[in-house]
């Protein structure tokens, strides 16, 4: 691992009692990431709990990229690279550095969030100060471009109950819990490492439970590339299995309610024929899932 910090406070910056903002980009020159920022700005913050790391992961030997015109009112911003590639690592490295902490907030540098959001996690942990902690979750095919636009789509969401409990994008997990755990870098290039973590501490007792505020992301496969985005769902649901097998879960449930549920999938997706295009792939999305499950080797 090789680590090089900048930050907005001094470099030997005590991180000691706060709580860590973990956002892993590729590039932070990005769009996508700059937008998560600015909204990010636009939050009211606990004060002096919060610290934000960037972790960079991407462009690593370009030199060292700045944050220019980005900036958390009253909130220290700490910008770190990570030389080895994929989420996990990056994810790791992020913990690392806030390892003095009293916990992590994750979030993606393609995320935006509804007004409240922090406070509403931060206030969630107040209440169950053990718990691990998920914001709700979705994606869009157009993404709001501010927040009033932001806050109107979380309100669509909700009333629709369609969001769902998020993955590491948007997971506050307090460290005293987390021990000596860490993201498996096994699934730095397959994805599933949050899936794998989540697994793991529920095995130890640590359930994920849902906090009501609503982050949203661009469905970028969905919106151009929706049979990519069925082979992605069919890896997905045989990456899931295998997560369970490798933690020593039973397995045969899961392959027998995804076959059974192969039939009213295909049935539904081809009903879904004369809805929305936006239809159509979510209902494609399921039965690929479900395929890749069943057919999936836990070797």
């Amino acid at each position: 691992m090789h680590l090089i910090t900048r930050s907005s406070v001094p470099v030997n910056f005590d991180s000691t009692d706060k709580f860590g903002v973990i956002i892993c980009t590729r590039d932070i020159e990005s769009e996508n990431f700059q937008r998560t920022m600015r909204f990010l700005a636009d939050q009211e913050w606990p004060i002096d709990s919060f610290l934000c790391v960037v972790m960079n992961y991407g462009n690593v030997e370009d030199g060292f990229p700045t944050l220019s015109g980005v900036s958390l009112p009253e909130v220290p911003l700490v910008l770190s690279r990570e030389t080895r590639q994929g989420f996990a690592s990056a994810r790791n490295a992020g913990l690392s550095i806030s390892s003095k902490s009293r916990g992590v907030l994750f979030l993606d540098d393609d995320t935006i969030v509804e007004s409240g959001w922090i406070m509403e996690m931060w206030n969630a942990h107040l209440r169950s100060p053990a718990t691990v902690l998920g914001s709700m979750h979705d994606r869009l095919e157009i993404m709001p471009t501010d927040q009033a636009e932001m806050d109107a789509a979380a309100s669509m969401i909700r009333s629709r109950k369609n969001a769902t409990l998020s993955g590491s994008n948007g997971l506050f997990i307090p460290l005293g819990i987390l021990g000596e755990l860490q993201f498996s870098e096994t699934y730095n290039q397959s994805g599933g490492e949050d899936t794998d973590l989540l697994t793991r501490l529920a095995l130890i007792g640590h359930v994920e439970v849902a906090v009501d505020c609503i982050a949203v992301e661009q469905d970028r496969l969905l919106l151009e590339y929706w049979m990519k985005d069925a082979g992605s769902a069919y890896r997905g649901g045989s990456l899931w299995l295998k997560i369970n097998n490798r933690n020593g879960l039973p397995t045969l449930r899961i392959r027998f309610r995804a076959c059974v549920g192969i039939v009213p999938a295909l049935v539904i997706f081809l009903l879904s024929t004369f809805q929305s295009r936006l239809s159509r792939r979510l209902r494609l999305r399921v039965l690929m899932r479900r395929i890749g499950v069943v057919t999936s080797s836990t070797r």
